[in-house]
C-alpha cells in the first residue's frame, strides 16, 4: 500500500483530468494538492482491511473480499476526484 498506493493514485488523477480536458498542469495540481488526504484515506481504508483479510477471512475467500473493499474505494476515489 506504501508504495503502490501513490503511484496508481496519481496516474488516476492524471487519467481523469486529460479524459476531462483540463490538461497535465491541471493534473499535477490536482496531484499535489489532493494526493496526500488520498493516499490517508487510502491507506486508512486498506490497512485494516488487509489484516482482516489475512487475519480473519477463510483463504477461499480473501480475492473476494479485497475486491469488494476495492469496489468501495474505487467508489470513493471517484467521489473525491470529482
Amino acid at each position: 500500500q506504501f508504495v503502490q498506493a501513490p503511484i496508481f493514485t496519481a496516474i488516476i488523477f492524471y487519467f481523469f483530468a486529460i479524459l476531462e480536458g483540463r490538461g497535465l498542469a491541471a493534473a499535477r495540481r490536482q496531484v499535489v494538492a489532493e494526493l496526500p488526504q488520498t493516499l490517508v484515506k487510502n491507506w486508512i481504508i486498506f490497512l485494516p482491511a488487509t489484516a482482516i483479510n489475512l487475519g480473519l477471512v477463510p483463504l477461499e475467500f480473501r480475492v473476494l473480499f479485497i475486491n469488494v473493499v476495492f469496489f468501495f474505494w474505487v467508489i470513493i476515489l471517484s467521489l473525491l476526484i470529482n
